[in-house]
């Protein structure tokens, strides 16, 4: 899947899906409707869509991610991105 077109001065909240997809759907629509009083951009992600979390983190484009973590490196990218 090819990354979107996202404007650079979004922030990003990633969201990323489950396999239930019924049930990552709920949560993405509930955040973007959170997110209509802020800046930010959802962004609803598939896990295969790694490297595109990897490129947003390392761009310090991420606000916030809502999911389950890939792992323990991922949490440790993300805290090391908010210290730049």
């Amino acid at each position: 899947m090819p990354a979107p077109s996202l404007p650079p001065s979004d922030p990003v909240v990633a969201v990323l899906l489950e396999a239930d997809s019924g049930f990552g759907t709920r949560v993405a629509e509930g955040v973007r409707a959170a997110a209509r009083t802020g800046p930010w951009r959802v962004l609803p992600m598939a896990s295969s869509q790694e490297r595109l979390l990897e490129t947003l983190v390392r761009d310090g484009r991420i606000a916030g991610v809502v999911g389950a973590f890939l792992g323990d490196r991922w949490v440790a990218a993300l805290r090391e991105a908010g210290r730049r």
